[in-house]
């Protein structure tokens, strides 16, 4: 029975991808501690009540926390695990985009259905290239190119958008003007564009929107 047991430890240190999913059998912390190799780590449908400890998955590039009641102080223990590339939060409680800005290798960040009213801390995700906001409760943008020096690609369907001031021309061109532009009516793409990616989770109501038009372009 003891080898059994060491040979069970041994695997837990050695995984490199876990899934927790709908079942409260796995408790985090000690995922946090048993699992210090992971380089995915997929918590779905699963209460998280905290993430304090996380910081031991130094080698972690992929989160998923989804559906899991992730609060915004919670959010921030994040900030713990240097080698994110991809972070998924998206179907939980948050109010703001956490504060991220220890993670230096964060290219792709899903935001979508939280409870998220502003883009207040967009300037602190310093390397997101996509960022992903739909089905949020924004309903004002107001966008100065040093907050969005890295974005290529932002969702922001499904919001109740009312206003869009977006200062940015293209070609390292800044529009100085104060003047808001009305939102327009956006229309479907389809999922095989190449800004859609499917979760593990994947609905209609994750469906981008396209907004032609603005200002750099097109």
């Amino acid at each position: 029975m003891a080898v059994e047991g060491e040979v069970s430890v041994r695997k837990k240190r050695e995984q490199e991808s876990l899934w927790i999913c709908f079942s409260m059998s796995e408790q985090l912390q000690s995922v946090f501690r048993d699992y210090k190799l992971l380089k995915s780590l997929m918590v779905i449908g699963q209460d998280v009540a905290s993430l304090a400890g996380i910081g031991q998955l130094k080698y972690l590039e992929e989160l998923w926390l989804v559906d899991a009641g992730l609060h915004q102080q919670n959010a921030l223990y994040i900030n713990e695990c240097p080698s994110l590339t991809r972070l998924y939060l998206y179907g939980n409680e948050l109010t703001a985009i956490p504060v991220l800005d220890q993670l230096g290798k964060l290219t792709h960040l899903w935001l979508s259905d939280n409870r998220i009213q502003t883009l207040q801390n967009l300037n602190c995700l310093k390397t997101v290239k996509n960022l992903y906001l739909g089905n949020n409760k924004i309903s004002n943008i107001d966008i100065k190119p040093k907050q969005i020096l890295k974005i290529e690609v932002i969702n922001l369907s499904g919001n109740p958008l009312h206003t869009f001031n977006f200062c940015w021309k293209g070609s390292g061109e800044v529009d100085n003007s104060e003047e808001p532009q009305n939102v327009n009516p956006v229309g479907p793409l389809v999922p095989g564009h190449s800004c859609y990616s499917a979760g593990p989770l994947p609905s209609a109501r994750y469906t981008l929107h396209a907004r032609p038009g603005l200002p750099g372009y097109g």
